[in-house]
């Protein structure tokens, strides 16, 4: 522990103080009531375990203990101080939270998702990051396959699970809030966590632990609170708690069996071709694979995690490759994609249903029918009416508590969105039924109602493939269990022999212990996805341009033609870089150019030579544009809340209007001393471009070595992941717009060099010229991604596309051409390079 963390955590360890108070807590998502006067109390020194049903309450509660949700009403206080919706507050009290989803930033590394995560006291040097990255994972356990300067979205689940986990605990947290902190964990990893949780409480932290899983709650925990449709039902010693008893008070009733009975349904189907027939499949995690499953029958899958299971499953969906036979029904199948899958009868439930499972822009009923379109769906067109009676009946069929099937699908909590995913995906009546860990996350009482729905399916003739990390639920729900061992099945258990305890016992002695070996992507993917890898490429691009220009027309190559190559590209470079800025936070400018345009505008009336009076108001007026355009752009997005596309569109016309209305035509003679300065060269290299090289630098630099740089690139990867952080994406967007506007007023500043007049539609042509060069220069339209560098490598190449086309013989249309061609070519080499790792 750091020292001020062991002074924060020493006084009152002996003593009932609370670390985390939350009196009279509550919230309502429209008309939805998720916490109603919630009160909870967690002294220095306590587990306190926190149970209840998907939807009870818990992770919102915690939000708002966290800082993340603001409370309708009541208070959260953390170690003594006030965090009412302020998490960065919370992080400064002391308060570190885990989620079950972990709020990873894809687009950054792993060192950069732990630094932003912690109190800005508690942060290194930017230049010892990595360094202090790997102190903390090791703190965890020794994981060479998490490498800290890996990107988060090349992380599988468990990993980024993981790095959750070990940014929190760096911390020395006085409270942790661990919601759901096994689901991802293997057996070893899970007593390693209990063991941390153990060791901090006794340092004094108050730990408070959500879980499902009721043999954890009360293994850990010392007493446990109670949630039930968003009210505190009460709160008791764990020790005076039998499971049962537990169960009874989650789900407000008496659970007679926790899974349902299974009928000899198989029987009713003999002489029908099996489901499914597998013979020798073999791909990347499995080999030699040989499975039949029959009509009605419900077969498990189990193994220690990453022995192939999951790859073989997703294989059967048509999710990876593979080779061998395949009968579906008895007649041969090849699966080769999703979509080959589902017209073969093929239904896929995944364990991420966040990443693969749910589509967030679309409702709960859009959600339930999206799979099983085709069934309302009549010469092509979608019946309104059959849509909405159809997703209504699967909301019904399945239980799903929603406030309306119009609420957004992220609305609902995790129990309730895995039944949307499920009846979904049997909306189609597939024949095959591929579950990949179907409960995780869930509570236990819709555990019970999706296990009954798998039995229920398989009463239809229907035959289930489940693939589960709980020995327990495959017993209980399973007529079959196949376990797999480093890729290949290597035991059958069914009948008498199906139990927990045989399974759990088969899995051991088939399997040796996992080996977190260091895997990274393949070599060409590494190499393209790194931000600053575009610049080499570019610059001999540019170089091989003018080489067969030069070999075309030996009059290219002259001090004159670089000269003017250089001086353009270093122009469309800075307003290049101001687009850049913007998009790497998740926006859009287009008013860069009319704004280059008023500058030169401004010096036609100002900048003449006429005394120091009229300069200094030309460039305070030159400053006051740029700021008045970067806070206009900055309010219309962050607080009007108008999209960044419509804002700077609308931004880009008023601009462009004021240009013409100041000066109609291109007029007025700007100073000849200042030209001078502004167009001064050093041999073949202007001026223009030293600044540009200065620009760059300082903006590369503010990137990769300052909180802030990362901050904005941290919003554009993901606005809620930066937000659960304490990240104010308002700041960041003020940083970004103004930045921007600064940096085009530079570039306005460059362009008069250019035109030597006040002309009203010089910066014109820059306006979508500096999104292609951003974008060609590696920055992410997405956000979250590139390189200044790569900017100004960029702008020089699309620049000398157009000078030397005439002297390729080329006619004027092809620099159009030739630069949407390098466009597109770019965006779909970094789109592939940078695709996420498929799970």
């Amino acid at each position: 522990m750091t020292e001020t963390t062991q002074q924060r955590v020493s006084a009152d360890r002996t003593t009932t103080t609370a670390r985390l108070r939350l009196e009279g807590v509550s919230k309502a998502f429209g008309a939805v009531q998720a916490l109603s006067e919630v009160t909870l109390e967690v002294p220095a020194g306590q587990i306190h375990g926190l149970i209840g049903e998907n939807g009870a309450g818990k992770s919102t509660l915690m939000a708002i203990a966290s800082g993340a949700l603001v409370p309708d009403a009541g208070q959260a206080v953390v170690d003594g101080h006030d965090v009412r919706g302020d998490a960065t507050a919370a992080r400064a009290a002391g308060l570190a939270i885990v989620r079950q989803h972990p709020a990873l930033l894809g687009e950054l590394t792993v060192a950069d998702n732990i630094l932003l995560a912690v109190p800005a006291g508690m942060r290194p040097p930017v230049k010892d990051v990595v360094a202090w990255a790997r102190t903390c994972l090791d703190a965890w356990d020794d994981r060479p396959d998490i490498d800290p300067r890996m990107r988060a979205d090349h992380l599988n689940p468990e990993q980024q699970f993981i790095v959750e986990l070990a940014r929190a605990l760096c911390q020395s947290p006085a409270v942790l809030l661990l919601d759901e902190p096994s689901e991802h964990l293997k057996a070893a990893d899970v007593e390693r966590l209990f063991r941390v949780v153990r060791e901090l409480a006794a340092t004094g932290s108050a730990v408070v632990y959500i879980s499902h899983r009721v043999k954890e709650v009360r293994e850990i925990s010392d007493r446990v609170t109670v949630l039930r449709n968003g009210v505190n039902r009460g709160t008791r010693e764990t020790a005076d708690l039998d499971e049962a008893q537990i169960i009874e008070l989650i789900i407000g009733r008496s659970l007679d069996a926790q899974y349902p009975v299974k009928e000899a349904v198989t029987e009713r189907f003999r002489g029908e071709p099996a489901v499914l027939e597998a013979y020798g499949l073999q791909g990347d995690g499995f080999r030699g694979a040989d499975l039949v499953i029959d009509s009605g029958e419900v077969v498990g899958l189990a193994g220690i995690d990453g022995n192939g299971q999951a790859q073989f499953a997703r294989a059967i969906a048509g999710l990876q490759k593979y080779t061998g036979q395949l009968k579906l029904g008895g007649y041969p199948a090849r699966i080769s994609n999703p979509v080959a899958g589902v017209k073969a009868g093929v239904a896929y439930v995944p364990a991420d249903r966040h990443r693969e499972g749910v589509f967030p822009d679309l409702s709960v009923r859009e959600n339930a029918m999206i799979r099983g379109i085709r069934s309302v769906a009549r010469f092509g067109f979608v019946s309104p009416r059959l849509e909405r009676r159809d997703g209504a009946e699967i909301l019904r069929r399945y239980s799903v508590k929603t406030a309306s099937p119009d609420a957004p699908i992220g609305s609902l909590s995790g129990g309730n969105q895995q039944k949307v995913v499920m009846g979904g995906a049997l909306a189609g009546s597939p024949r095959l039924l591929v579950l990949d860990q179907p409960t995780q996350g869930v509570d236990v009482g819709a555990k019970t109602e999706i296990y009954t729905h798998i039995r229920d399916v398989a009463a239809t003739g229907a035959g289930v493939l489940m693939l589960s990390s709980d020995n327990g639920e495959l017993a209980g729900v399973c007529d079959r269990v196949v376990v797999m061992s480093r890729g290949q099945i290597v035991a059958e258990l069914a009948g008498n022999d199906l139990s927990e305890a045989a399974i759990t016992n088969a899995v051991l002695r088939a399997s040796s212990t996992h080996d977190h070996r260091a895997v990274a992507p393949s070599r060409w993917k590494s190499l393209l996805g790194h931000d600053v890898v575009p610049v080499p490429v570019l610059l001999v691009l540019t170089l091989l341009l003018a080489i067969a220009a030069q070999i075309s027309d030996d009059t290219y190559l002259t001090t004159r033609n670089i000269s003017l190559v250089l001086g353009l590209g270093a122009i469309l470079a800075v307003a290049a870089s101001a687009q850049a800025l913007v998009l790497m936070q998740g926006g859009f400018d287009l008013s860069i150019g009319p704004l280059m345009s008023i500058v030169p505008v401004i010096a036609s009336y100002y900048l003449i030579g006429a005394g120091a009076g009229y300069d200094v108001q030309g460039w305070l007026f030159v400053v006051l544009a740029a700021v008045l355009v970067g806070v206009s752009n900055w309010g219309l997005g962050a607080l009007l809340k108008i999209p960044p596309m419509m804002a700077s569109f609308g931004m880009w016309t008023v601009l462009a209007a004021v240009a013409l209305i100041l000066r109609p035509q291109a007029g007025g003679l700007i100073a000849p001393s200042l030209l001078n300065q502004i167009t001064r060269s050093f041999g073949p290299i202007p001026l223009a471009l030293i600044v540009a090289v200065v620009v760059a630098a300082a903006l590369e630099l503010w990137r990769t070595h300052t909180v802030s740089g990362k901050a904005v690139q941290a919003v554009g990867s993901s606005r809620d992941a930066s937000h659960a952080m304490g990240i104010s994406a308002t700041r960041v967007a003020f940083i970004a717009y103004v930045g921007s506007a600064a940096l085009a007023a530079l570039a306005g500043v460059l362009l008069i060099g250019q035109t030597g007049t006040g002309d009203p539609t010089a910066g014109e042509s820059y306006v979508l010229t500096s999104v292609a060069a951003a974008v060609v220069g590696g920055v992410a339209l997405t956000g979250g991604r590139g390189s200044f560098w790569g900017v100004l490598c960029a702008a020089v190449l699309l620049v000398q596309i157009q000078t030397a086309t005439p002297y390729l013989g080329l006619s004027a249309g092809w620099q159009q051409i030739l630069v949407a061609l390098v466009t597109i070519v770019a965006v779909c080499i970094y789109s592939l390079a940078r695709r996420r790792p498929a799970r």
